[in-house]
């Protein structure tokens, strides 16, 4: 029999007689997440559901689309038993959740140049060299270097590129750097330069097979996207060597868990 307050996190179907059980078998501030099909009559009544137990459900659902379809997780939370997220860490040791090893991969290769005297408060490293504006003028540049660490997890996952709409953008645009130095128009500013449009497939910025890249060294050679999504799951709502509760069937869970050192019953 497992006791209450001793699950760190719960993956599971939707069970309207056992609810109430996984709401004592967490602990206070912890997560369970709900597998659920992506239609709004099934989710409502999924989180009204929760509510009325006692499951805090103002979160909003992770929604994963790859070539097979969309599956959707619903989000809830047992309660806190402190008065702030803060006291609720100080009391368990760790905070309910680690963003930044959800982050998504984004790559980032190209720096942008400012001009060294208009802006000058802007945060980066400035190095020595020559741009010449649309003025004429030749000024000394700074790059705004990126922080390649990739982007805090959104609602949204993907895989298999599903975003990908086909079209390349190479045109250009012109960026206004400093100040207006004269007339409203093109050749009355300064520190004009030219910088690339959004060019690229939209999944990258919720590519889940970016993230699992940096993660598949540690997993069995053959896997699927679910094995994927569940260590996704598990490492955005526990730490390792916590406790994961998955009542459902479902293998990938069990090999998540254990590559991702977590316990699971």
């Amino acid at each position: 029999m497992i006791e209450s307050n001793s699950i760190d996190l719960i993956i599971t179907n939707y069970k309207d007689d056992i609810q109430k059980k996984y709401l004592k078998m967490l602990k206070s501030g912890s997560f369970i997440f709900i597998l659920s099909i992506p239609r709004q009559d099934v989710m409502s009544k999924v989180i009204v559901s929760l509510q009325d137990i006692g499951f805090k459900t103002g979160f909003t659902s992770i929604y994963y689309t790859s070539k097979l379809g969309v599956k959707a997780i619903i989000v809830a939370m047992k309660p806190l038993s402190e008065k702030s997220y803060i006291d609720q860490a100080m009391k368990d040791g760790k905070g309910i959740s680690w963003f930044d090893d959800c982050r998504i991969p984004v790559n980032r290769n190209n720096e942008r140049s400012y001009d060294k005297e208009a802006y000058s408060g802007k945060e980066g490293i400035f190095v020595e060299g020559k741009t010449r504006f649309l003025s004429g003028d030749i000024k000394t540049k700074r790059n705004d270097n990126w922080l390649n660490q990739g982007r805090f997890p959104a609602n949204l996952l993907v895989s298999d590129d599903v975003l990908n709409d086909g079209r390349i953008s190479n045109n250009y645009r012109p960026n206004f750097i400093g100040k207006i130095t004269g007339s409203q128009n093109f050749a009355g500013r300064r520190g004009v330069r030219n910088e690339p449009n959004d060019t690229g497939s939209f999944s990258r910025y919720f590519d889940l097979d970016k993230w699992w890249e940096k993660r598949i060294e540690n997993f069995p050679k053959s896997f699927n996207n679910s094995l994927k999504l569940f260590s996704y799951l598990i490492v955005l709502g526990s730490r390792e060597n916590d406790i994961i509760f998955k009542p459902v069937k479902i293998d990938s869970i069990k090999i998540a868990c254990k590559t991702l050192n977590r316990k699971v019953i």
